[in-house]
């Protein structure tokens, strides 16, 4: 339980070896009710926290990550900051340091699409490509939102060139194929299980 005088953020300070014993767990400080999942695999710590719940040092980690990746790795200046944050899961796996090198936003429906909820701002760090981050983070994102949203079909808007990798994972085109930033993106939608 997180509570007054308490490390606020567990993960960080527990060794990874005791981390592998322990699963999701819904918290409820003061009321409100907030995944704070830790869990650990492929050396990464899990975390999944609303807005609210960010510490400022969070969520400049989570700014600085995107815009390493989206703004100068792609070289595509854009507004990162769209307002959608206000009203997202942030899902960060962190290494054992406690450096974050894995990230997605959750959205409900209504925010990205009027009936979908969403997984957006897919991202993982240079340094941890090809060590199969990104496939983990999809997979706990897909969890996540599940248990979140209810099991709607999730609607996602994907860079072109990585439609095999969301393909990997259930999701399927819709065909609506458009330009964001200059990048080629297209409307994909994972269906419930069974219906794919």
């Amino acid at each position: 339980m997180v509570g007054k005088g308490k490390n606020p953020r567990p993960w960080i300070s527990v060794p990874a070896a005791i981390l592998y014993a322990f699963s999701y767990k819904m918290v409820k400080p003061g009321g409100k009710q907030y995944i704070y999942p830790y869990k650990i695999t492929s050396m990464l710590v899990y975390s999944c926290l609303p807005f609210a719940q960010l510490t400022v040092a969070e969520l400049y980690e989570i700014m600085a990550l995107r815009q390493e990746v989206f703004i100068v790795e792609q070289n595509c200046p854009y507004l990162d900051a769209d307002g959608k944050d206000l009203f997202a899961w942030h899902v960060c796996g962190r290494d054992e340091g406690g450096k974050l090198l894995a990230y997605t936003r959750l959205l409900p429906a209504g925010i990205s699409y009027a009936h979908y909820p969403s997984i957006g701002r897919v991202v993982s760090s240079p340094a941890r490509r090809g060590a199969g981050a990104g496939k983990e983070l999809l997979q706990r994102s897909i969890d996540l939102c599940r248990h979140l949203f209810g099991p709607a079909p999730i609607k996602i808007g994907a860079q072109t060139y990585l439609l095999r990798f969301y393909e990997g994972f259930g999701f399927r085109s819709t065909g609506e194929e458009y330009l964001e930033d200059g990048i080629p993106h297209t409307k994909m939608v994972l269906e419930l299980a069974g219906k794919n």
